[in-house]
């Protein structure tokens, strides 16, 4: 989708209201430019960010939700599969392998997209090299395991490994 350098932001037409560098596509648009209104709505478009004022006019569409740079270190994972097994929720899976007579004692962690914010997903897709720092998993686990995209990656006997699944 591309907006024109001469497309219709009719300032005269409404002195108190104009595209700024953040337009939510409601009422008050609605109000003051129907027209636009009408167009973005009916795209399904929820609203606007100006990445600079003077440009090409593209306008690059994106999907709601989550998103953001591709991780180029593992260190996004170690943080979140740290918080990830000691939140409360997850008690239960810590007291399981509590109980167990297990020697290592591994957690499993397959993530869905969406799953996991975007800075852990990410990881998945992009190079993924080794991460550089332990993660602190809660007593009694000894090991992890994180899968997503068909890779892996684990934290056993004090090391990181990637691998495919």
């Amino acid at each position: 989708m591309q907006i024109g350098h001469d497309a219709r932001n009719d300032r005269s037409r409404s002195p108190e209201y104009a595209l700024t560098e953040y337009t939510p596509v409601d009422w008050q648009l609605r109000r003051f430019n129907a027209e636009l209104f009408n167009a973005l709505d009916g795209f399904g478009i929820t609203s606007l960010y100006m990445y600079r004022e003077a440009g090409s006019s593209n306008a690059y569409l994106t999907m709601d939700g989550g998103g953001g740079p591709v991780s180029q270190s593992g260190d996004d994972v170690v943080g979140w599969v740290s918080k990830f097994l000691s939140s409360d929720d997850k008690a239960d899976v810590v007291k399981k392998l509590r109980n167990s007579s297990a020697k290592e004692k591994h957690a499993f962690i397959p993530i869905v997209l969406g799953g996991a914010p975007w800075s852990v997903e990410s990881y998945f897709f992009s190079e993924m090299p080794v991460p550089n720092i332990p993660p602190k998993l809660p007593e009694p686990i000894t090991g992890v395991w994180i899968t997503l995209n068909g890779k892996g990656v684990r934290y056993m006997s004090g090391q990181w490994h990637v691998f495919n699944c």
